[in-house]
């Protein structure tokens, strides 16, 4: 479970009782997927949740067009045409964190 605490998340406690504090803007797609096992967080809210903190806003990351509209005004990456939304996320130029965490998200079910 996580809980906003003075501009950072704390995960629940750990066996010893102990809280961690964490930037989400710090971690990597790889470092979220391990809390989540450790914590039993369900992956598909959690990485929602983070790609939030990067939109600045609350999204729909199912919808292409607020998707796009996204990375085209927030963070200036054009996707290229492809078969599928999908497709045109993993063929974008850019290697930005949040072009992970979108695809992620859109390949759990």
């Amino acid at each position: 479970m996580l809980l906003k605490h003075s501009g950072a998340w704390q995960v629940a406690p750990d066996t010893a009782g102990q809280y961690w504090f964490i930037r989400l803007h710090c971690l990597k797609v790889h470092q979220l997927r391990f809390i989540n096992r450790v914590h039993g967080m369900a992956d598909k809210d959690f990485i929602r949740q983070r790609i939030n903190v990067y939109a600045g806003r609350e999204i729909e990351p199912d919808s292409d067009d607020d998707v796009q509209r996204l990375l085209r005004e927030k963070f200036n990456i054009h996707l290229p045409q492809r078969a599928s939304f999908l497709d045109s996320l993993t063929s974008a130029n850019s290697r930005h964190d949040i072009l992970d965490l979108l695809i992620e998200y859109r390949q759990l079910k």
